[in-house]
């Protein structure tokens, strides 16, 4: 398949995720307004969340490296959505795309067993040349180890990462429809009713950074709220 935009792979909270650069994207549909304009434009009017639908970075750019550019690297699911309301070809290309690249990505996740001697010993080296990249990454991602190493155990709890595996959604996509649905907030926290009605908890967790801390909430989802939520998706989505 002919690359027709780079993919890369982002950390979104607890997950690595595909991602595609919201610019080169904007580029590539041709759209007619500024990017800066079009981007914040549509992260309002389609209340995509940061670190769910898209993550932030700074990149330093000049000679002297003093002026920072805002980049957002955005999820497959954000860039097909953005595709589809462009509503013209270009569009309607790119969303094909990125569907084929889940595809095959999902493929590829998917473990093949040795069938002889030789195919054991490349998988015993692919496994061993994942785990120091591992390692070297667990490195670089010290900060936010540390931070979950201050959860509180939540054991009997899930997050959403588990409520979408368990009731085979796709993260983002599940987020999406509860705050469609007026059960979460736009920051993905979910309404205090709900809480109170014991489908969900708030859990605080603190990320170390050189110099602070910054202190962060997590959503968890009770077994009573995991069963409340398959019987709304039974609801409402007739195909669930």
């Amino acid at each position: 398949m002919r690359e027709l935009i780079p993919i890369s792979e982002k950390i979104f909270g607890e997950e690595k995720i595909q991602t595609v650069n919201a610019r080169e994207l904007h580029k590539k549909l041709k759209v007619g307004r500024d990017f800066s304009t079009w981007i914040k434009q549509r992260i309002e009017k389609y209340s995509f969340v940061e670190g769910v639908d898209y993550v932030l970075t700074l990149t330093k750019i000049g000679e002297r490296q003093n002026v920072l550019k805002k980049e957002y690297y955005i999820s497959l699911d954000m860039a097909k959505e953005l595709c589809m309301v462009e509503n013209n070809e270009l569009g309607r290309m790119f969303r094909k795309y990125f569907i084929e690249v889940e595809k095959r990505y999902k493929k590829i996740q998917t473990p093949k067993l040795p069938q002889n001697y030789l195919e054991a010993l490349k998988e015993l080296v692919r496994v061993e040349e994942e785990r120091q990249a591992l390692e070297a990454e667990n490195k670089q991602m010290k900060p936010k180890a540390e931070a979950f190493d201050d959860l509180i155990s939540t054991e009997g709890k899930y997050t959403m990462s588990e409520v979408a595996k368990l009731l085979n959604w796709g993260r983002n996509r599940l987020f999406k429809f509860l705050r469609m649905q007026g059960i979460l907030r736009n920051n993905n926290e979910p309404y205090q009713e709900y809480v109170d009605r014991g489908y969900f908890k708030l859990r605080t967790y603190t990320i170390k950074h050189t110099d602070f801390e910054e202190v962060k909430v997590q959503t968890l989802v009770t077994p009573k709220g995991l069963e409340w939520i398959r019987k709304i998706l039974k609801r409402e989505i007739e195909f669930i």
